[in-house]
């Protein structure tokens, strides 16, 4: 599970993760503390990040980038910026190594690829529809099998279930704020108690993942 952006809402998916004993990835912009920004008239607003070092704890901390710009559009100076600057921020504030990305916007091109791999990070999450649950062949970029916005991840957790490869791959990404704004952490609830139900199944984050089965980090 791999959430974007760092919203207040992370807190209470933090909380339901805690409760089922399960990690997730959290994607963090390090340049946009505080920032409201509104979905129609609901205000979505950012965390403080000095400020919550400790709901992260036992989650996987990742970099979304400095600010959340269309990648595609920088120079290749800025893309190093907005990457790398927001590693060693978010490096700093917890304390820990950063090596998991989430592009902003699924807009990247083969420039932010090379920025990544220079930079030392081990995984790069887009939001490339997989339909399948095989392992893409690169760890720096990996798709995801449901998203949070279309609370499609009922039908496609169900077929991950049933898939008896030794060895698949389930990628469930977006935002935390998705369920407030629709209204859904039941759903998201229920989820977790579905996965919880079957033991077979390993609740990692990014990091651990590539670790795992790509033998990287």
């Amino acid at each position: 599970m791999s959430f974007d952006d760092g919203t207040v809402y992370d807190r209470r998916v933090i909380e339901l993760l805690r409760k089922y004993k399960m990690k997730a990835t959290f994607n963090l912009n390090s340049g946009l503390d505080g920032y409201i920004w509104y979905l129609g008239d609901r205000p979505i607003e950012r965390l403080v990040l000095k400020d919550n070092v400790s709901l992260y704890k036992g989650m996987e901390v990742a970099s979304h980038s400095v600010n959340h710009p269309h990648l595609s559009e920088l120079t290749w100076d800025e893309i190093g910026y907005q990457i790398g600057k927001d590693k060693e921020n978010l490096e700093a504030i917890f304390g820990r190594p950063v090596t998991a990305f989430a592009v902003p916007f699924s807009d990247y091109d083969e420039r932010t690829i090379q920025v990544l791999e220079r930079l030392g990070f081990t995984s790069f999450r887009t939001d490339a529809n997989n339909q399948d649950f095989a392992y893409p062949k690169s760890n720096l970029q990996i798709g995801i099998n449901a998203d949070t916005e279309y609370d499609d991840q009922g039908d496609s957790i169900a077929r991950f279930i049933k898939d008896k490869s030794k060895d698949s791959l389930y990628i469930f990404a977006g935002h935390s704020y998705d369920f407030e704004v629709h209204g859904n952490w039941d759903h998201f609830e229920a989820f977790l108690k579905r996965i919880k139900a079957h033991p077979e199944i390993k609740v990692m984050t990014m990091s651990a993942m590539v670790k795992h089965h790509y033998r990287i980090g």
